[in-house]
């Protein structure tokens, strides 16, 4: 066995060059197949902190649907609300409706509502640029509104309003079961 040895490492000496290019073979090779690991399971982290981020697995967003067949609209009313928020697992129900309002001058606004409880939805995106949201119960049964920053700018743009100046818009109405009450309204 020491014969063997010594056969090796003589056999080694003659042959440095072979030697190198075999021991940089080995050590690019484990290289590669690090960074390759490496490259993968970084992937792997990114994807996965970028689905927590986006929050799509912990919200779920319902909407109105339309029935086939006869067409009518099946609007989110507030006892189906409450029948979402009496599920077991449901922490908060926050409604918001996206709508098209005219003012009296035929300015075309394209508006979303939201609750107070909106707030609580994690990256909803919603930031507000100056004033404040409504309080808990305030505002409720009321005319008042708090107007985007897009809205507002275009309100002032075109209809000369400002922070606080009362307008009206025309609203249409809708039943429980999404057919018409009758017209527009003034909101």
């Amino acid at each position: 066995m020491k014969d063997l040895f010594a056969l090796a490492c003589r056999q080694l000496g003659r042959k440095k060059l072979r030697v190198f290019l075999i021991v940089l073979g080995i050590a690019i090779g484990v290289a590669a197949v690090i960074g390759v690991t490496s490259l993968g399971e970084g992937i792997r982290v990114q994807a996965v902190e970028q689905i927590k981020a986006s929050h799509d697995l912990t919200t779920v967003a319902v909407s109105a649907g339309v029935e086939q067949g006869t067409g009518s609209v099946t609007l989110i009313t507030d006892s189906k609300l409450a029948a979402i928020e009496a599920e077991k697992h449901v922490l908060f129900v926050a409604p918001f409706v996206k709508d098209a309002f005219v003012t009296q001058n035929n300015t075309y606004l394209a508006v979303t509502g939201v609750s107070p409880d909106y707030r609580r939805v994690q990256g909803h995106g919603l930031e507000l640029a100056e004033g404040r949201w409504f309080d808990e119960g305030e505002g409720e049964g009321s005319n008042e509104v708090v107007l985007g920053y897009g809205v507002a700018k275009r309100l002032a743009l075109v209809e000369g309003l400002e922070v606080g100046d009362e307008f009206a818009v025309k609203i249409r109405l809708y039943d429980e079961y999404g057919g018409g009450t009758g017209g527009e309204g003034q909101g």
